[in-house]
């Protein structure tokens, strides 16, 4: 860890930094900023808890949005001052069972053919 992250690591939480981490990564491979529905499935939290964090990381001065603008997160630390991406959270996205499709529920188990 280099000065400049631990001086940054000491302004934020270490779930604020995971946000901050994702926010910075997703940019950079994406292109776009994330939503708050891609962090909502990526952290497996609630729309609400995604949503106070991003009013939190945007009170202390870590990011910048125009509210209601989608993807118009703009992250305001350097990525010197980001923790590393490993810190974020291995979870993988499993659809929940409300989000089954019709085609889900007619594969027989095992194959892609449609049970008769």
């Amino acid at each position: 860890m280099t000065s400049s992250q631990r001086r940054s690591a000491s302004l934020y939480s270490a779930k604020q930094g995971q946000y901050l981490a994702f926010i910075y990564y997703y940019t950079k491979i994406h292109g776009v900023s994330p939503s708050q529905a891609d962090m909502q499935g990526y952290f497996q939290v609630s729309s609400p808890s995604v949503h106070q964090m991003v009013l939190s990381l945007e009170k202390l001065g870590f990011i910048k949005r125009i509210p209601g603008v989608g993807r118009s997160l703009k992250l305001l630390l350097p990525r010197e001052g980001l923790p590393n991406r490993q810190t974020a959270p291995k979870t993988r996205f499993t659809r929940p069972s409300c989000f089954v499709t019709w085609r889900d529920q007619h594969l027989r188990p095992g194959t892609d053919r449609m049970s008769a």
